[in-house]
């Protein structure tokens, strides 16, 4: 990431800025293409919820919220993304309602939402339980939150996943 502040978040904010136009590209690149099935497979799953409220949050240039709307027709995805570059390319991508928050004070009253998504966004928080609790916040109650990220493979592979995770992902 790039250097400039000493502070976890805005270092991140500042990395996201920066590659927020070759975003698409490199995610297509480092999943061979399959991050479009996935934020496709994701919003079928939500669809089966019937929720009439969803939040993608680090939503980024909002493509699992395009993929909501596509398959929730009526229902109202807001994204949420604390960086503006990547909300700007969402609002390029035709994403509706955008809202600049952090996930860790999110600007929203609790239980304002009946899911909450976050799709390869969780990993750039400072903190994950914080993250979780405000996700759990603005659920309803009953509401579902799906989190979409890389895992760890078994072990045979583990050995070469962790420097292309660490040095190219």
């Amino acid at each position: 990431m790039p250097s400039g502040s000493s502070h976890p978040a805005a270092r991140v904010r500042q990395f996201f800025g920066a590659i927020a136009q070759r975003y698409d590209l490199t995610n297509r690149i480092l999943s061979g293409g399959l991050d479009v099935f996935w934020r496709k497979k994701a919003a079928r799953l939500v669809r089966r919820w019937n929720p009439v409220r969803i939040l993608d949050l680090a939503t980024g240039s909002g493509d699992l919220a395009r993929e909501l709307a596509r398959a929730c027709p009526g229902v109202l995805v807001v994204g949420a993304d604390f960086s503006q570059p990547m909300l700007a390319r969402a609002r390029a991508k035709g994403v509706a309602h955008l809202v600049a928050g952090d996930g860790l004070r999110l600007p929203f009253a609790a239980a304002t939402f009946d899911a909450v998504t976050v799709a390869f966004g969780l990993r750039n928080m400072e903190s994950w339980p914080d993250a979780l609790g405000e996700m759990a916040r603005v659920l309803r109650p009953g509401g579902r939150a799906l989190i979409m990220d890389f895992s760890m493979p078994p072990a045979p592979l583990l050995w070469l996943y962790r420097p292309y995770l660490r040095h190219i992902l």
